[in-house]
């Protein structure tokens, strides 16, 4: 049966319709380290499944009969090829070979490795590109593979299964947070939630139990087969608690993902820059930022370290600034005397005070006043999703603001702040003590009229 090229996420959409800001609720992500291509596309040649749709493509040769409709072997053919590709150790030897195989099937029609006509197949003039092309011809076969495959595996499973109940056609969209997991990848039990909402969303509620019982007791759960077809294919790291994505997978929904969103590319560690230092700390895995931390401190003296964290601190975002402040105060007292420069700037004064108060404690002119607790408070909470904060916001808000601290919203109501108001609104909204979260508002709506 002959489909359309599909894109990773959405089989029913061409790509320029898609946008992964909304998929993926963000319009920027961290950035991304990548092998280079020629080590890329010696591991897209090494595919397990790519170089079986290669020697389904030998056996049909120049010519093989199908079935008129379906474009299928015909019976004895299929088994013939089972026992063919089985042998060669290119199909599992057990009964899920015939759907397999027509996984296979499809996917070497999908990528022109076969052509189909009305009663016969023959190799197709895209296999040349896989045997003998040059590694970008290599890495644009793999991406459509891996496309194909996330969009119809399961689809085609539930197909042949006379199972027309369940949509499968969204599941590929369960790729997406195995790109924003990165190194942490996602346990297989929350993959398979992933695919399971997926395909609920889109079928109907009075089918969808009885339908979806029926096809994990015939092939186990939809989230493990697509996972292991993903593993064969190269497109994630082989593991049986746990999913994560292969540099190779990683490439390949960059390229397609940082049409829409931001994802910088870093380049060698000794030569990462302190803004993209802290872009992957604010954006990142803990492990990621650990990861960049030491060897792009390593390449730089202390002093120098410091100053090129205090500009991006003072020309950067609230949350940029927040965490460059906080490598910045990483690196010790050996740099105070930047620390004390930076006591001339409005949005870093009290980042300094608490960095050269921890070691003057009895120093008076490194107290914190209102405002610079205000300005501090801000600069962590703005950028807080007000309508779903994370499950820990009220113990956070807590923590931050008593009963005996309200004061500091009526100092951050006047701060020149972009995101004052929005961290007022936070508290008023969240905050678990009532005489807290009301001064919150008062003060937020205080805010307001200032505009």
């Amino acid at each position: 049966m002959t489909r359309d090229h599909p894109t990773t996420a959405d089989p029913e959409h061409e790509a320029d319709d898609l946008d992964y800001r909304d998929l993926l609720g963000t319009d920027r992500l961290a950035p991304i380290r990548l092998p280079p291509l020629s080590e890329l596309a010696t591991a897209a040649r090494e595919s397990r499944l790519l170089t079986a749709a290669n020697a389904l493509a030998a056996w049909v040769g120049d010519s093989r009969p199908v079935e008129p409709g379906t474009g299928l072997p015909p019976a004895d053919a299929e088994a013939e090829v089972i026992r063919h590709l089985t042998a060669a150790g290119h199909l599992p030897d057990d009964t899920t070979a015939p759907w397999e195989l027509r996984q296979l099937w499809e996917l070497a029609e999908d990528l022109n490795f076969i052509d189909i006509g009305e009663t016969e197949a023959s190799e197709g003039a895209g296999l040349g590109e896989w045997r003998d092309g040059d590694d970008e011809a290599v890495l644009s076969v793999w991406s459509q593979g891996f496309a194909a495959l996330s969009a119809w595996s399961l689809a085609i499973d539930a197909e042949y299964d006379g199972e027309p109940d369940l949509v499968f056609h969204g599941a590929g969209t369960s790729v997406l947070p195995l790109f924003s997991a990165r190194e942490d990848g996602i346990t297989l039990d929350g993959w398979n939630e992933l695919v399971q909402e997926s395909v609920e969303l889109e079928t109907e509620p009075e089918v969808f139990a009885a339908a979806w019982s029926a096809w994990v007791e015939r092939h186990g759960e939809p989230g493990a087969v697509f996972a292991d077809r993903l593993e064969r294919l190269g497109a994630v790291l082989p593991g049986e608690s746990r999913i994560t994505l292969t540099p190779l997978g990683s490439y390949v929904l960059w390229k397609e993902i940082s049409e829409d969103v931001e994802v910088g590319l870093l380049p060698d560690p000794a030569a990462v820059t302190a803004r993209e230092l802290v872009a992957v700390t604010v954006l990142g895995t803990d492990a990621q930022a650990e990861q960049e931390w030491h060897p792009w401190r390593a390449a730089r003296s202390a002093h120098q370290a410091a100053r090129e964290l205090a500009e991006v601190a003072a020309s950067g975002t609230p949350a940029e600034r927040a965490t460059a402040t906080v490598l910045l105060a990483d690196l010790g007292p050996e740099v105070d005397d930047v620390w004390r420069e930076l006591l001339d700037s409005p949005t870093l004064r009290p980042y300094a005070k608490q960095a050269l108060g921890a070691d003057h404690e009895a120093s008076p002119e490194f107290a914190l006043s209102d405002a610079d607790m205000a300005l501090l408070i801000a600069d962590v909470f703005c950028d807080t999703d007000i309508e779903h904060p994370p499950p820990e916001i009220g113990e956070l808000l807590e923590e931050t603001v008593t009963p005996d601290d309200v004061e500091v919203f009526d100092a951050m109501w006047r701060l020149d702040h972009s995101g004052g108001a929005d961290t007022l609104r936070l508290f008023g909204r969240h905050h678990p003590d009532k005489k807290v979260a009301k001064a919150a508002r008062t003060a937020a709506f205080k805010a307001e009229g200032r505009r």
